[in-house]
């Protein structure tokens, strides 16, 4: 029997933002969704009214966060730690190494592990992300997160996922569960929570302030993880059965999305 070799990190970049150099490969913001101003009541429109319907925010689902104490002003001018568990990718789970995703300069920097692919290591550019909402209320502490289209196929590429309904994670899907990227945060204690909360929003929105951004208060939170991780797709249920994947065949991966 052939001995096991120790297979390297795998990096996927699955956008044009990096941190090298200048970073000269942005993708151009006319691809991301600018936020609406937020009137009496908010509703972000998606691409069908059943999505504008089940992602509506209103007033009262969003929760005012204020601004960062003056001793914690220069948070911006280095990476910060997001505690979180896990993360799903429509259907798929991977577990976070050392649970800590890094907000970096242009990206979120995810190191996973999971059940058929380890030493994984996705950037996710904020240029691809067109939604971002968040609780610590919930009963499960969560962000849910909408990226463009192009970084699911491109996922779907070099992480296959599909099954007889369709792509594993998948935006454009009529299946909730596919559709979504979520981070499973970590609880935090409340002194911790009044630094991490306004930290993440002012953090992504200082980065990239044409994303919608919304902390979101723990019902509306539950309603939309209960959406997400337990709805009844639209095509039968799809057997559950284990996604595999060649380790022999594992290269490290570079690529970037061009408009």
């Amino acid at each position: 029997m052939a001995k096991k070799t120790k297979l390297p990190t795998e990096l996927i970049c699955l956008s044009d933002d990096d941190d090298d150099e200048d970073n000269n490969n942005h993708v151009n913001s006319k691809s991301r969704t600018t936020p609406l101003k937020q009137k009496e009541s908010v509703t972000i429109v998606n691409n069908s009214s059943n999505d504008a319907l089940n992602w509506a925010i209103h007033e009262k689902d969003i929760i005012y966060v204020s601004p960062l104490p003056m001793k914690y002003s220069d948070v911006y001018k280095k990476p910060f730690e997001i505690r979180c568990s896990s993360v799903y990718f429509g259907l798929v789970q991977f577990n976070v190494e050392s649970e800590v995703i890094m907000m970096k300069e242009t990206e979120f920097e995810m190191k996973l592990t999971g059940g058929f692919m380890d030493n994984l290591n996705i950037k996710l550019a904020y240029t691809d992300v067109i939604k971002f909402y968040f609780s610590f209320e919930s009963r499960i502490p969560v962000a849910f997160i909408h990226v463009r289209n192009e970084f699911a196929i491109l996922f779907d590429q070099k992480i296959p996922t599909s099954d007889e309904h369709g792509r594993g994670f998948n935006p454009a899907s009529k299946d909730e569960k596919r559709r979504h990227i979520i981070f499973c945060l970590k609880p935090l204690t409340s002194d911790l929570q009044r630094i991490h909360l306004p930290t993440i929003y002012h953090f992504l929105k200082t980065k990239s302030p044409k994303t919608d951004i919304y902390c979101i208060s723990g019902t509306r939170a539950d309603e939309l993880y209960n959406l997400t991780r337990f709805s009844k797709a639209s095509a039968p249920t799809p057997k559950k059965t284990p996604f595999v994947l060649n380790t022999n065949d594992l290269y490290v991966i570079f690529f970037s999305i061009h408009d």
